[in-house]
């Protein structure tokens, strides 16, 4: 069969859509396709242009979306560079350590410059980051903007910092000018430091824009201190009659409100000044100290002055003087008088270093330099300690009560020991005690306290036991140096040191409370024949104990009952109470009257 070919009927074409096709952003179905007919007569011209048409109306909304898109991407990209500014002038502007509403008085200046410098940076920073011509256009416009606004924040932030440290100096610059020129007290400085202040002074105004009234008000208030101050330091010098000549020639300058203080200081300087004057001229004609003249000449002579206020003022000032006169005396008298001791004190070193020696004889003191001019008592002590030292030294007896004494103030106030003289002590003293009082002293001076210490053998200890063992029984463990209590109480002292650093020996350990009560308790059953010893404390020379270890007070088991009574009625009479010490204390005395010598007790 011959193939068919088809055919189009005349004037017949079947109308459909368009096939199922998209274009960016464009919805097809929205587009509505013409009928397209073929005519007989140019169909297939008029389809191509139809079709063009179509065409050229999807480029264009094409290109109206693509439009659009990039104008939202300019304004992010836009947003995003403002706010980056926005943060670079919050930085700048308000960081709390660095930024610029933060800097005062001249660190102030330089803002202008430092933040537009600052902020420029940072917009260039951005530029780099645009990505078109209208980005970029549009930047400049934001950037010029917001650089505008911020540059006159910090102006004016830097004008006001100016103005007020160009007040803070111009303040200072017067006050220094004004301190100068009082101080100086010359005319020709305080002319010219005048002359500064007031030119400084008219410059500030000029900067400020003040008016001519405010301007002299500021004039007046400046010269006001500065005469004011001048004047008060005149008279503080006593110059009343230049600080009255100063105030007639600059009087138009100073304030009127301060002018009756000025004119009441002066009148004040005058008198004072009078005072002076009269004062001076009195003195001088009257010396203190000539024969004569005394304080009632002086005010005799204050009485002739006429002015009642000059007169009062001036025998104040009189009196005041006569006081100082009378002081300085005083003190010369008294230097004179240390002067005459240490003089005193270097002659007694001297002579006894003479003495040490074996160059000087008892009878070749008064041969001495100022032999003559010394005290009686020291006179004594030197031929006393010439006759020990003839003898020599080897038998120099010590005297316990000034050893005890020299060994308590070392114990207990070591520096005072420190002052002392060991040739003061050397007519006192054995040899083996003076020479353990010098090794004191200088173990002392050294800041050596445990040698000290060993030296004095625990003195402090001792001396307690003892204290607390016959204080109690009426003795007074602090006689008068000098005296055969004194003697006595060093005497047991030294004897119960030696017997303790026996027992120390012995045991090879340091000797407590117990240990030295068991000695001093043995000691006080010996009566050592020599004078002057320890038992010179006891009534008859004897102990208050008859066996080791029995308390002194057990001997109140062997007074008489009569006697006991007298003893409690002493006591009672004197409201004290019955206690063993006191009936001791009471006892003791009893024994020194002649009725207990009567009756054989002691």
């Amino acid at each position: 069969m011959a193939p068919k070919v088809p055919t189009l009927q005349p004037g017949q074409v079947q109308t459909n859509a368009l096939p199922n096709v998209r274009l960016p952003g464009v919805d097809i179905g929205q587009v509505e396709t013409p009928q397209i007919r073929f005519q007989p007569q140019n169909n297939l011209s008029e389809m191509g242009q139809t079709i063009a048409r179509v065409a050229g109306g999807l480029y264009q909304q094409h290109q109206q979306i693509r439009q659009e898109q990039i104008q939202k991407q300019n304004r992010v990209v836009l947003r995003a560079s403002e706010r980056e500014l926005m943060d670079a002038e919050l930085e700048i502007l308000y960081n709390p350590k660095s930024g610029a509403m933060t800097k005062r008085g001249r660190d102030a200046f330089s803002l202008p410059d430092d933040t537009g410098t600052a902020y420029d940076k940072v917009a260039d920073q951005i530029r780099t980051k645009l990505n078109n011509d209208e980005q970029r256009a549009e930047f400049e416009e934001i950037y010029s903007t917001r650089k505008g606004r911020m540059s006159e924040k910090v102006m004016v932030h830097t004008g006001r910092e100016m103005q007020v440290y160009n007040d803070a100096e111009i303040e200072a610059y017067i006050a220094n000018a004004t301190t100068l020129a009082v101080q100086s007290g010359n005319p020709a400085e305080i002319a010219t430091e005048r002359q500064n202040i007031v030119d400084k002074r008219l410059e500030w105004a000029e900067d400020r824009g003040l008016g001519r009234e405010q301007v002299e008000a500021h004039v007046l208030e400046d010269t006001t201190r500065l005469h004011s101050g001048v004047i008060s330091s005149l008279l503080s010098q006593q110059r009343d009659v230049e600080a009255r000549m100063y105030f007639k020639q600059f009087r138009n300058e100073i304030a009127g409100s301060v002018l009756p203080q000025i004119e009441k200081s002066l009148q004040a300087g005058k008198q004072n000044g009078d005072a002076i004057r009269h004062s001076d001229k009195i003195i001088s004609q009257f010396p203190y100290g000539t024969q004569g003249v005394n304080k009632r000449t002086w005010m005799d002579e204050a009485a002739k002055v006429q002015d009642p206020e000059v007169r009062k003022e001036l025998e104040g000032r009189l009196n005041t003087q006569y006081q100082i006169f009378e002081q300085d005396a005083a003190d010369a008298k008294a230097a004179q008088g240390e002067a005459a001791k240490s003089a005193v004190d270097q002659w007694e070193r001297d002579s006894r270093r003479l003495i040490d020696r074996g160059g000087l004889a008892v009878d070749a003191l008064k041969t001495l330099p100022g032999w003559y001019d010394m005290p009686d008592d020291v006179q004594k002590s030197a031929i006393a300690y010439a006759n020990a030292m003839q003898k020599g030294p080897e038998k120099i007896e010590t005297d316990w009560g000034v050893y005890t004494e020299l060994r308590a103030l070392a114990s207990t106030n070591p520096q005072e020991f420190a002052k002392q003289d060991p040739m003061a002590w050397r007519g006192k003293l054995a040899n083996s005690e003076y020479e353990q009082m010098v090794q004191v002293r200088s173990t002392i001076l050294e800041k050596k306290p445990e040698k000290t210490d060993e030296l004095l053998f625990g003195f402090r200890s001792v001396k307690q036991v003892i204290d607390d063992t016959l204080e109690p029984l009426g003795f007074d463990v602090t006689p008068e140096p000098g005296t055969p209590e004194s003697k006595a109480y060093g005497s047991l002292m030294d004897q119960l040191e030696k017997r303790v650093i026996d027992v120390e020996k012995r045991t090879q350990k340091k000797a407590g409370t117990q240990e030295i009560r068991a000695e001093l308790d043995q000691l006080l059953l010996t009566i050592p024949g020599k004078k002057g010893a320890w038992s010179a404390l006891f009534p008859g020379g004897e102990p208050f104990f008859d066996q080791p270890g029995q308390r002194a007070f057990e001997i109140l088991q062997t007074v008489p009952a009569d006697v006991m009574a007298q003893i409690n009625a002493v006591l009672k009479q004197g409201n004290q109470p019955n206690t063993p010490e006191n009936q001791i204390r009471v006892y003791r005395e009893y024994l020194k009257t002649p009725a207990a010598k009567a009756r054989g007790l002691k």
